[in-house]
């Protein structure tokens, strides 16, 4: 990282972001101060450089895993050390910039950061749970934060609301989806993907799938007159020849061979 002051911190080098957000130069530096107050960034150099020797590969560069994945270590050292801009870092540490100003005054919130970057077990609940805060302090609702059940108090028109705050699990379907690698080139074809009923209830892992139908993948764009590929969990037809780029998915139905 060249100078002191890293990329996204630069006005002068985020200009095109903020005008095609809206986004006023104060608010954002007011976002990124947040974020650099919660982890410096001499914190993250050596946090990164701990994951590293460690043997630890980076993650996907993002605050929240792909659908359905798991994050192998804390995110926000790897981001605020992040060299190259990238909109979707940007993106990213923008967003949690304006939550953590949106909170920043509610009672109980300290805990929450701390636990945030101290305590990874609870990263991603913790980030969750600030991003409900946020959009409720947006919207009016004043949450008051507890340490036990409920997650916070809102308000609205005069009433106490308690609000419990569950992370969910991603659908099988939508976390496959999400993990579908197509080639960036043009007109590569299309292919149609069918997952069979059931699939995700009998312990799949969708990392196991994913790496599987990938390979599948490129073994029809290297072979065509391979399809259609029918497979345990999933049929896979491609079609070389339309000229279109799309991957089509349906769910359902039963195992096929061809």
């Amino acid at each position: 990282m060249n100078g002191s002051t890293p990329w996204y911190a630069d006005c002068v080098r985020c200009r095109p972001f903020l005008e095609q957000t809206g986004l006023s130069e104060p608010d954002y530096l007011a976002a990124i101060g947040e974020v650099l107050a919660l982890m410096s960034l001499e914190r993250a150099k050596c946090e990164r450089a701990r994951i590293f020797s460690l043997g630890g590969q980076p993650d996907p560069p993002g605050l929240h895993p792909l659908p359905g994945h798991r994050l192998t270590h804390h995110p926000l050292p790897m981001l605020l050390t992040l060299d190259v801009p990238a909109v979707n870092v940007w993106v990213d540490l923008t967003r949690f910039g304006l939550d953590l100003v949106a909170t920043r005054n509610l009672v109980g919130i300290k805990s929450k950061r701390n636990a945030l970057v101290g305590d990874f077990k609870q990263y991603l609940s913790t980030i969750f749970e600030i991003e409900v805060f946020a959009e409720l302090s947006r919207a009016g609702m004043s949450p008051t934060i507890h340490k036990e059940t409920p997650d916070c108090i809102a308000w609205t028109d005069g009433r106490a609301i308690n609000v419990e705050i569950k992370l969910g699990e991603a659908p099988f379907g939508a976390s496959i989806f999400y993990a579908i690698g197509v080639p960036f080139v043009d007109d590569f074809g299309t292919f149609r993907i069918q997952l069979y009923s059931g699939v995700g209830g009998r312990g799949e892992l969708v990392q196991n799938l994913e790496d599987v139908l990938n390979a599948d993948i490129q073994r029809l764009l290297e072979e065509p007159s391979l399809s259609p590929l029918s497979r345990s969990s999933y049929r896979i037809e491609y079609n070389s020849t339309t000229g279109a780029r799309e991957v089509l998915f349906s769910f359902g139905g039963a195992p096929t061979y061809a």
